[in-house]
């Protein structure tokens, strides 16, 4: 089983997703999410709650209740603690806070899972891309 570092943008998507959801493709993303483990740190978690939080009170409630339900589940998710000096990303601290979790050696395989439109390293006009 190859672990994965999700992108706050996979786990929006995952947000709207039961089993009876018309989007067979979200449906399909959460599918495969859940044959893996979650590979999160504490300063990335500080990212994703941040960024629920300006999405509104509800978006920040269901981030609050994914992590009662899967950040403290051993063989769903592992918390790693990535050295906490060394930058891989200069220019934005949320992207190089996913670096650092799956580059952690405290697994093995690894895997960062994006929206299409975020690349890691490259410069935007917006802050909002992120």
């Amino acid at each position: 089983m190859i672990d994965i570092v999700l992108c706050h943008s996979i786990l929006e998507k995952c947000k709207s997703v039961d089993a009876f959801s018309e989007n067979a493709e979200h449906v399909e993303l959460v599918r495969r999410i859940r044959q893996h483990r979650m590979v999160i740190s504490e300063e990335l978690m500080d990212f994703y709650e941040a960024y629920f939080k300006e999405k509104g009170p509800e978006w920040l409630e269901w981030y609050q209740t994914l992590c009662i339900a899967i950040f403290n589940i051993r063989e769903r998710t592992i918390i790693v603690t990535p050295s906490s000096d060394k930058r891989y990303i200069k220019e934005h601290a949320y992207q190089n806070a996913l670096a650092a979790a799956a580059l952690s050696h405290e697994t093995k395989d690894k895997m960062i899972l994006i929206y299409q439109k975020i690349r890691i390293g490259a410069n935007y006009e917006h802050k909002n891309t992120l």
